[in-house]
Order: structure tokens, then sequence, then C-alpha cells
């Protein structure tokens, strides 16, 4: 269909919009908006069907909403005053008022537009970066979890990596990496503990700003602590060239310490030096940062290179000792630890009100608040914002400064430019190349634009400088996946266990790879360890409630599913008509709420959620070249083109036969890719086809009994071989829950 109104024309059949026959280039987010507001011209659309059909459902602020019909607005040459276009509605929603023609006529003359085009007005030049989730790289794999693989849009970041001079330096460079590890403090005398501990915190510092030199970040240095690993096991996890290690003790009216820096291929001592300086507490953080600039200055003079000046502010003991405190609370990522390092760091900023690292991590507190710890975003944002606000006067051009405005932009409702962003995350980059926090930003907007080469290889960048990062490797192994890299998705996960056993992100990622492959037992045990230490987690509920459907375990899957929507598909599902219709009721704009209506057998509501996607309903075209994420979905949407009878079913079945042509029968490694093979062959009406991957799947022990209770299959549960089959996944099924306990 095409839409034409004033001098523009919408055609969404290449999802592509046009101002004097120019193609406007904007993200796909906006994209979505236009066309849901003009394909509905002169009607009012809700906020609730805007973040259903835009944002598929997922949480998003208010804030979010209104920067995208900013947005909007700004590509139709439209604003918020003059409103001449879209037209905001108090406490109602939104409505395109402007003339619109219709047309499907095919000669209307156009641009040509490749697959990948993105838009925006002639008044910007400049694309714009995803509106950001509330979310670091580990709650983004979280929410992907929660939202059943449905992915975000598609943002075109070109040369978001390739391009940036920041990115070639890099890889031009030899670099050598080092780990600095906490100190040793023999006994327990105060002094030399808060010595100890500062010198190894301040000795990472200066040498992050040895050009050359990739200094592990602190989270990686000291995730060990307490672990008592080998030298063997430490080199492993961390892979480093060379580790600094030293002791602290008191002798006398002396702290004596020990440095020495290890090669760790062949554990030979490079450098090492004893250090004396006086046990008085009045000075001992002057006496850290003497011992560590003097640690600095010798391991880069050892290894080669020029130490580069670093002044780093001396502050009082009482605040460091906040500090230092404020960070391993704020390293645990739990709402009574996120709230103690709000208060330890206001306290070290109250003391030192020019300590800038002090600033950007009491941001970074926040940041977690909202992500780990139920914080509100109207609490949150605008302390973010006072937060940004005072480190610009305390130093505009640093990476802190840098990085904390690059993350805050996408969130607090402002219109944006990516490529100012992507100058902050360069800039921040350049200065400190090894401040990691904006290489991980970086490897996610990759992420959430699809391009996941570029963003596999960011992540693992972004690993060299922190290696047991369990957000980092939750997000790496997740992107594998994304990209059909199985294999190397698992071994991430098992990496991110082993060097993180006891967190939560570590073991959810595990749960979510296993659940989707054959390993259903050991997923389920591994989510029911979860719930037990966090009954909360959004994330471990949802996937419990996804697994116990798969494993027919119906009432168990809608008892644990967090929201109604899924609650409903759950009674659905168990054939409760009545339930799943009261359930969905409760939040309809779900999409979850539509697909229980067509299990029980009422596919209107999903229908006409497919008809404002597309002219030719249902089938999304732009999402679904994607993996095996969507292809429940097309199954579903294609069977719902079936029951009425329309021509969109044979466009369903075209997708699923070029997906499978990527991946035969023995290539099968995910329960997507039988459920989508049975269903390819049921709506083609080939039955001996149907029973063959059912014999497969059932020999490869992969169990999906929601499936057959939707309507596409309803018609073949009368058929004995059917019926023996079906039996034998129930068995499995069995088996599975036995092994899970």
């Amino acid at each position: 269909m095409i839409f034409l109104f004033d001098n523009f024309v919408l055609d969404t059949e290449r999802s592509a919009l046009f101002v004097d026959g120019e193609p406007v280039k904007m993200e796909p987010q906006v994209y979505a908006l236009i066309e849901l507001l003009v394909s509905n011209y002169g009607e009012v659309v809700s906020r609730e069907q805007i973040i259903d059909e835009v944002w598929q459902g997922r949480s998003v602020s208010n804030n979010v909403v209104d920067s995208r019909i900013r947005s909007a607005r700004l590509a139709l040459g439209d604003d918020g005053k003059a409103q001449r276009l879209i037209r905001t509605l108090t406490h109602q929603g939104f409505k395109f008022v402007g003339h619109v023609d219709e047309s499907d006529d095919p000669s209307v003359e156009l641009m040509p537009v490749t697959a990948t085009t993105t838009v925006e007005s002639k008044s910007r030049s400049d694309s714009k970066l995803p509106t950001r989730p509330l979310l670091r790289p580990t709650t983004v794999l979280l929410t992907i979890f929660a939202f059943v693989g449905i992915l975000t849009a598609a943002f075109m970041l070109e040369g978001f990596i390739t391009d940036s001079p920041v990115a070639s330096e890099l890889e031009s460079r030899e670099r050598i990496s080092i780990a600095v590890l906490p100190s040793v403090e023999e006994g327990h005398d105060q002094d030399a503990n808060l010595l100890s501990i500062g010198v190894s915190e301040e000795t990472i510092s200066f040498l992050g700003g040895v050009s050359g030199i990739n200094v592990l970040s602190r989270s990686s240095s000291f995730a060990f602590k307490d672990r008592n690993l080998s030298s063997d096991e430490l080199n492993e996890a961390l892979g480093v060239d060379y580790r600094v290690e030293s002791k602290c003790r008191v002798i006398g009216d002396k702290v004596v310490v020990n440095v020495q820096l290890i090669k760790t291929k062949d554990e030979m001592i490079i450098w090492s030096k004893r250090y004396e300086v006086d046990a008085d507490s009045d000075k001992s953080n002057e006496n850290q940062i003497e011992v560590a600039r003097n640690v600095a200055q010798s391991i880069s003079n050892s290894l080669g290179f020029s130490a580069s000046e670093f002044n780093p502010n001396v502050i009082s003991n009482e605040a460091l000792e906040s500090f230092l405190k404020a960070q391993d609370a704020l390293s645990k990522r739990t709402p009574e630890s996120i709230e103690l390092s709000i208060v330890e760091f206001r306290n070290v900023i109250e003391q030192e009100p020019d300590y800038l690292p002090a600033y950007a991590r009491l941001f970074d507190s926040y940041w977690a608040g909202i992500n780990f710890a139920n914080m509100p975003f109207d609490m949150a944002i605008p302390e973010m914002q006072r937060l940004h606000r005072q480190m610009t006067v305390l130093g505009k051009q640093t990476p802190e400064t840098m990085t904390v405005e690059g993350i805050l932009i996408p969130v607090d409702g402002r219109d944006h430019n990516p490529e100012d962003i992507l100058k902050l995350f360069d800039e921040a980059i350049r200065i400190n190349p090894n401040y990691v926090l904006a290489i991980q930003e970086k490897a996610y907007a990759l992420s959430s634009a699809h391009r996941y080469k570029e963003a596999i290889d960011t992540y693992k960048q972004a690993l060299e400088l922190d290696p047991v990062s369990p957000d980092t490797l939750a997000a790496l192994s997740w992107t594998q996946y994304q990209s059909g890299e199985m294999k190397a998705a698992y071994e991430t996960a098992m990496r991110n266990m082993r060097w993180n056993q006891d967190n939560i992100v570590a073991k959810t990622a595990l749960a979510r790879l296993l659940m989707r492959s054959n390993h259903q037992a050991k997923a389920l045990k591994l989510l029911r360890v979860i719930l037990d230490e966090k009954p909360d987690s959004y994330a471990a509920r949802f996937n419990s409630f996804w697994l116990n459907n798969k494993l027919g375990q119906f009432r168990t899957a809608q008892e644990v599913a967090p929201l109604a929507p899924q609650k409903a598909m759950s009674a659905a599902l168990a054939g409760n008509k009545s339930e799943a219709n009261s359930l969905a009721s409760e939040i309809p704009a779900y999409r979850a709420s539509k697909a229980a209506r067509y299990i029980v057998g009422d596919p209107d509501e999903l229908y006409k959620h497919m008809l404002k996607h597309k002219t030719d309903p249902g089938i999304l075209n732009d999402s679904y070249g994607a993996e095996t994420l969507d292809l429940i979905r097309i199954v579903t949407e294609t069977d719902v083109c079936r029951i009425r009878k329309l021509v969109c079913k044979s466009q369903g079945v075209r997708i699923l036969d070029a997906y499978y042509t990527k991946y035969p029968d023995e290539k099968f490694q995910l329960v997507d890719q039988f459920y989508g093979a049975m269903a390819l062959a049921q709506l083609k009406g080939q039955t001996n086809r149907v029973f063959e991957v059912f014999d497969k799947a059932n020999e490869r022990g992969f169990v999906f009994l929601d499936l057959f209770e939707t309507p596409l299959f309803k018609p073949l549960r009368t058929d004995p071989q059917f019926q023996s089959r079906h039996d034998l996944m129930q068995k499995n099924a069995s088996k599975i829950l036995m092994e899970a306990g």
C-alpha cells in the first residue's frame, strides 16, 4: 500500500518514506511509528498501541515514546508546537491529521530502496541511535530472554566500528596486557590493609594512562581475590601477558610493600621492588599514590613504554575508605548493595567535591538501581542528569564525563544525533583506551542493530580489558547465539559459569541456551536454582514459563509466568478458554494476549494486529530475515492466514522454505528448528514429512508439546500415527521432568 500526504510518499511494501522523490533517512523505530500513525490516519492511536506495535510490547517509558514522536515529527517537517501532521491528544494518544490518499498503483514513481535503507529528514543529515533501553548489556540479555527473542529494530550504524579512527589505531598498535592483582595484606593491620588495596587501585589507574598497555579493569583483576586460584588458573581466566602481584605487611612503624611483575608465559619475574612507607594513617593515601606512581613508572620502563603524566586527586583516608566500600557494594548488584553504594558515594562527594570518579560511580549506581533494584525511572534519571551537569563542570572532556553523556542522551527523552554520541565514545577511548565501559556501549549498540559480527568483535575487545565480566560474557554469548554460532555461544556461557559460578546473570545466560537446545532437564534444574535464589527474577520466571509450556506443564507455566498475557497463553494451551480470555483481557494490547485467543480458536485479534503492520497481513518481511528467533511467530501468523484463507499463507510458507534451505535436517540444533520444520510441513499438507521430523525430534530428545495444542495441529490429533509419536514425546517430557528433580 502507498500513502500520499503533503509532498511525502509512504510505501509500506518497501518500508520507505520519500519526500519530493528523495528517500528520507530515519531509524526503523521512527519509520514504524510513522507508518502506524499514517495507516490509522484520522484515528487516535494510544500509547499502549504504539508500545505494542513499535516495541512489540516491551516495557518502555513515556519519555521514550515522546522522544520517538519528536523524531517522527522532525522527519515530517512537523513539531510539537505546530502539530500540523501529528497531533497529541492529552490522556488519549496521538492522531495523524494530515490529508492522506491511498494507492495500490505500483507505477507511483519512487526511488529504488534496498532492504537496509534507513531514514532521515532533509533537515538533519545524520541518522539516530536507537533509543537506549534502561539496560546495560546484561539486562539487555535478560530482557531479550523475557520476550521470546523478539528482536529490537535494526538500526543501521554503518561505519560504527570499521570507520572509527580509534578502532583503526587499536588494531594497528602492538599492545600488551597486564592484570594488577589486589595486594595481599599479611596480618590484620588496618593501615596495611588500606594501603594494600589502594596501591593496587592506583596502579591500575596509572597504567591505564600508558600508551601501548591494556590494563585489566578492577572488576576482573579483583574478581578472584578470595578464590585462591593457582597461577595457571589465573592466567587462564585473565589471559594477560603480565600480572602484577604485591604483598603488604607492617614491620615496626613501617608498612613494607613488595611488588613484582611476572611474565605469565613462563612465570618469570621481570621486575621486583620493596617499598617502605611510614605506618601513619594520616598519610596513607599520599603513600599509596606515591608507591603506585613508582610501580607504574618502573613497570612501564621495564617493558619499554613511556608512562604519561598522571596526577590523580589525593583524597582523605575517610573518603577513600567510603569509595572502596561503595565500589564493592556496587559490584554485588543487589537492591541493598546498590542503596549502600549510593549512600557511600554521596559521602565521598560530600567530603571531596572535586573527586570526579565518585560522581561517575554514583551515576553508575543509579543506572544499576533502575536495572537491578526496581528504582523508579522518574527518580533515577533526574539524579543522573544532575550528576552529569556536575561532572561537566569538573571536567567536560574527561572519559568519565563523555561516557556518562553518551549513556544518558538516549534515555532521558531528548532527540539525539548518533554521530555526536559516537564521537563521545570515540573520544573517551582515544583519551583512555582502557576505558572498557565505552567499548561495551559500542558493542551493545551494534548488537541492537543486528550487526552481530561487529558486535561480537567489539565484545571480545571489551573482554581484553575485563575478561571475566559476567555482564560482557553473557551479552557475548547471546549475540553469538543470535548470529547462529551456537557452539561458540555455549562455550562463552560455560566460561562465564566457570569464572562467575555464583552470578545470577551467568546462570540465566546458560539456562537460556540450554533450554533452546536439547538440554532441557539441565535448563529446568538451573532455572529452579535461580528462582530459589531470586524469586522475583523476571528473566528466570519467563524462561521457566516458556520451558514448562514446551514440556506440557501448562498449569505450572501459568503459575510461574510473570505477566497476565503469558498466563493467558498457558491457560489457552491447557484448553481453559474462559480463563485464557479473562487473563488476556487484563493487558489486551500485548501480542501474547492476542496469541492466547488464537490458540483457543479466535484468530481475529491477532489478524487485526497483523493487518496494522503490513498491507499483506502479518508477514513482517523486515524482521523475518532473522534466524531461528522468529520461527514461532512466522508459523503463528501464517496459520492465521490459513484459517482466514488469505494469500499471505503462501508468503509465510515461502519465508519458511527459504529458511530451511539453509538448515537441512542434519544441521538442526535448536528446538525451534524442529518446531518450524513440522509446522511448515503441516502448512503444506505434507503429513509424511510431519512424521519424519517428529521422529527425528523424538530421537534427539526435543520436546515441544505446546505446538500440538495450536489450531494448526488439531486436525492431526485423531491420526493413530500422530498419537503414538505424541505419546513418545510425552514420555520424553516426563523423563526431563524426572531428571530435573
